[in-house]
Protein backbone atom coordinates (compact mmCIF):
# COMPACT_ATOMS: atom_id res chain seq x y z
CA UNK A 1 0.00 0.00 0.00
CA UNK A 2 0.76 3.44 -0.34
CA UNK A 3 -0.55 7.14 -0.73
CA UNK A 4 -0.74 8.39 -4.17
CA UNK A 5 -1.19 12.57 -4.98
CA UNK A 6 -3.88 13.71 -7.60
CA UNK A 7 -3.11 17.70 -8.03
CA UNK A 8 -5.42 19.97 -9.36
CA UNK A 9 -5.69 23.82 -9.74
CA UNK A 10 -8.41 25.87 -8.29
CA UNK A 11 -8.50 28.98 -8.63
CA UNK A 12 -5.03 29.87 -9.00
CA UNK A 13 -3.53 27.16 -6.40
CA UNK A 14 -2.65 23.98 -6.65
CA UNK A 15 -4.51 21.08 -4.59
CA UNK A 16 -3.42 17.50 -3.69
CA UNK A 17 -6.28 14.59 -2.74
CA UNK A 18 -4.58 11.69 -1.53
CA UNK A 19 -5.80 8.46 -1.66
CA UNK A 20 -4.23 5.06 -0.20
CA UNK A 21 -3.55 2.47 -2.81
CA UNK A 22 -2.31 -0.92 -3.22
CA UNK A 23 -0.63 -2.55 -6.16
CA UNK A 24 -2.14 -5.44 -7.47
CA UNK A 25 -0.81 -7.83 -9.99
CA UNK A 26 -3.38 -9.32 -12.50
CA UNK A 27 -3.48 -12.63 -14.64
CA UNK A 28 -1.42 -11.39 -17.80
CA UNK A 29 0.72 -9.86 -15.65
CA UNK A 30 0.25 -6.16 -15.75
CA UNK A 31 0.68 -4.45 -12.71
CA UNK A 32 -2.36 -2.34 -11.86
CA UNK A 33 -3.84 0.28 -8.45
CA UNK A 34 -6.38 -0.77 -6.43
CA UNK A 35 -8.07 2.63 -4.77
CA UNK A 36 -8.23 1.17 -1.19
CA UNK A 37 -9.43 4.71 0.37
CA UNK A 38 -9.86 8.28 -0.80
CA UNK A 39 -8.60 10.48 1.91
CA UNK A 40 -8.71 14.30 0.51
CA UNK A 41 -6.87 17.13 1.49
CA UNK A 42 -4.67 16.19 4.13
CA UNK A 43 -1.64 18.58 5.63
CA UNK A 44 1.87 17.24 6.64
CA UNK A 45 1.62 15.68 9.71
CA UNK A 46 -1.37 13.55 8.92
CA UNK A 47 0.36 12.93 5.58
CA UNK A 48 3.08 11.19 8.50
CA UNK A 49 0.86 9.37 10.19
CA UNK A 50 -1.05 7.85 7.01
CA UNK A 51 2.67 6.82 6.04
CA UNK A 52 3.33 5.23 9.56
CA UNK A 53 -0.14 3.62 9.50
CA UNK A 54 0.68 2.15 6.21
CA UNK A 55 4.14 0.68 7.14
CA UNK A 56 2.77 -1.06 9.72
CA UNK A 57 -0.01 -2.63 7.97
CA UNK A 58 2.53 -3.84 5.21
CA UNK A 59 4.44 -5.73 8.21
CA UNK A 60 1.63 -8.63 7.86
CA UNK A 61 1.90 -10.52 11.51
CA UNK A 62 5.74 -10.14 11.05
CA UNK A 63 7.57 -7.65 13.77
CA UNK A 64 7.85 -4.02 11.93
CA UNK A 65 10.96 -2.10 13.13
CA UNK A 66 10.31 1.46 13.60
CA UNK A 67 13.62 4.00 14.09
CA UNK A 68 13.22 6.19 17.11
CA UNK A 69 15.17 9.07 15.41
CA UNK A 70 15.05 9.54 11.86
CA UNK A 71 18.25 11.85 10.32
CA UNK A 72 17.38 13.90 7.72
Amino acid sequence: MLLRAKSRFKDGKEHRYWSIVENHRTIDNKIVQRHVLYLGEINDNQHASWCKTIEVFQCQGEPCRFPLLTVK
